[in-house]
Order: structure tokens, then sequence, then C-alpha cells
């Protein structure tokens, strides 16, 4: 929600000096680790400069960047799973996760059909429609719910995975009822808070 007000600011910034904005964002996120920079105003920023900005690679390319991509994503996984958890390394964690949501994406195109559409789906067409109402307000949400569910089931592992399984889905749902909820009778304060996105 911080964010959204600050849009404007956004766009006027990749507007005068575009990529180097995101640059700016990705250095202070390595010096300010854990902090709304790194966790939420650079993903931000990077999606916006992509929707704006979108990049054209072609096939031969794409699938180098796909092979890559996924080897680096399974070999850092093994190393943090059995050998020393390299997170800790700050620049490290930055750099692989930009490799894994490039790996994640290019998988995501392989399971799914290129002639898929999001109308065979009727959760996910409903769902897409409110996916940036859930960005803006899922880590609040999700939090209470988490709480929620190891409050009732209690602090053991049992509650943990519980609530690690189900809190996404819940906070999905919920956030998808009160955003169609706001756009049907409190339409200005719905798009108030998504940019009318």
């Amino acid at each position: 929600m911080i964010i959204a007000i600050f849009t404007p600011l956004i766009y006027i910034a990749f507007n005068r000096i575009k990529l180097i904005f995101i640059i700016f964002l990705y250095i202070l996120a390595i010096i300010y680790p854990n902090t709304i920079i790194s966790n939420s105003l650079l993903w931000f920023c990077i999606g916006a400069y992509l929707a704006i900005y979108p990049i054209k690679i072609n096939s031969k390319l794409n699938r180098l960047i796909t092979v890559i991509s996924i080897s680096l994503y399974i070999l850092y996984s093994l190393v943090n799973l059995f050998i020393i958890n390299i997170d800790e390394i700050i620049i490290i964690k930055s750099i692989m996760t930009i490799i894994e949501v490039i790996a994640i994406w290019n998988i995501y195109d392989y399971i799914v059909n290129k002639d898929y559409s999001l109308k065979d789906s009727k959760f996910l067409f409903v769902a897409c429609q409110y996916s940036f109402f859930i960005y803006l307000f899922h880590e609040p949400t999700i939090n209470i719910f988490r709480k929620i569910i190891v409050a009732i089931i209690g602090k053991n592992s049992m509650g943990y995975l519980t609530s690690y399984l189900l809190s996404p889905w819940i906070t999905i749902i919920t956030l998808i009822l009160i955003g169609s909820f706001l756009k049907k009778y409190l339409t200005k304060i719905y798009y108030v808070c998504t940019g009318n996105r």
C-alpha cells in the first residue's frame, strides 16, 4: 500500500533514468537486506519496468537462458540443502533470487501449454483480476493466518507445517473475496488501493 502511493514518482524515475533506477534499487537492496527496499520495492519496480519496457528474447537465446537458470537454481538449492547455507551471503542471495524467478517462469512456460487461456479455469480467471490487490495486501494477511493456524493447532511441527501449506491458499481466497466486495460496493476505495489496476 505504501509503495502504491509512490507509484507516480516511480513512473517519473522510469521516464527519466529508466534501467539506472532499477540498478540503483538493486544496490540499495544489497546494502540494506531484509527491508522494504529488498523485500518489496525492488520487485514492485522490476515488475513495473518490465510491464512498461518489455524485453523480447529470440527462441535460441531463451532456451539457453532457460537451461542455465534452471541448472543454477537446482545447484543452488542442493548446495543450500546438503552443504552450506549460502543464503547468508547477501550478494549471492540477491543474484540467485533473480535467477530463481527466471527459472521458475521458464519452467512454467514448459509445463503450461502455450494455447492455454485463463478462461479455461474459472478460479484463475477470477483470481487474476485481483492479482495486484493480492500483491498489495498479502503480507499482513498471510501473517495473521499463520499465527491463527499455529494458535489453533499448536506450536509444534504439525502446526507449523499446516500453517505453511494452508496460509497462502486462505490468504488468496480471502483477498479475492475482499477485493470483489470492494470492487462491487466500494469501487472508489478499491481503485484508490490499486491505482485502477
